[in-house]
């Protein structure tokens, strides 16, 4: 799991869309991770603050699951559990409801969200 900040936020005036940039090395080399279920991951504030959009487009180009708002269910052995990551809490719109939409209310879910003082 990666839990977001993949880049760094400009300085004033240095241009969001170049502090984006790093986000190809990053990606390919964490592409290297492998799981089972894949690698999941969410954008942090800094990730927001530059270019959103690319950074998730380059993440899911190199195979990484994207839990912006939304969920995705694990199963092992007849048993399902979900991973359900929100949007980043200060530069982004995270929408929890969304995020968790559709999980059976006794199904186990692990919340990836960038700020743990979110409360």
């Amino acid at each position: 799991m990666l839990t977001g900040d993949c880049v760094t936020s400009p300085l004033q005036n240095a241009g969001a869309i170049a502090a984006a940039a790093p986000i190809e090395p990053y990606a390919k080399l964490l592409s290297q991770l492998h799981a089972p279920s894949g690698v999941l991951a969410i954008l942090g504030n800094h990730d927001v603050d530059t270019d959103a959009e690319h950074i998730i487009e380059v993440l899911q180009s190199h195979s990484f699951l994207v839990l912006r708002d939304r969920s995705l269910p694990i199963e092992r052995e007849r048993k399902r559990f979900w991973f359900a990551g929100v949007d980043d809490i200060l530069a982004g719109k995270p929408d929890i409801g969304l995020a968790l939409n559709g999980i059976p209310p006794a199904e186990a879910v692990v919340l990836l969200a960038h700020e743990p003082d979110w409360g």
